[in-house]
């Protein structure tokens, strides 16, 4: 089984308690969309905003699409690995 690539956050910001100024939560001190949740979107905005879908790269089939645009964030991510 292959391991996944570290998926940090996108954009990390520190959730802070101004009252206890403490983080309000548990785990995690950050909240936002993920690095590989960035990627993917920024693959489907461009496959969307390219002639991508008609040359066969990604399907007009949203899903298919979506799945597309993460094998190449999935890629991106195993890409900052090496």
């Amino acid at each position: 089984m292959t391991q996944k690539p570290e998926n940090p956050q996108a954009f990390p910001m520190t959730v802070l308690n101004f009252a206890t100024n403490q983080t309000p939560h548990s785990g995690s001190d950050s909240i936002g969309m993920t690095l590989r949740d960035y990627f993917a979107a920024a693959a489907m905005q461009g496959f969307l905003a390219s002639d991508a879908l008609l040359d066969g790269q990604a399907s007009r089939e949203p899903s298919k699409t979506a799945k597309a645009a993460f094998g190449y964030a999935d890629a991106m991510l195993k890409a900052r690995e090496a």
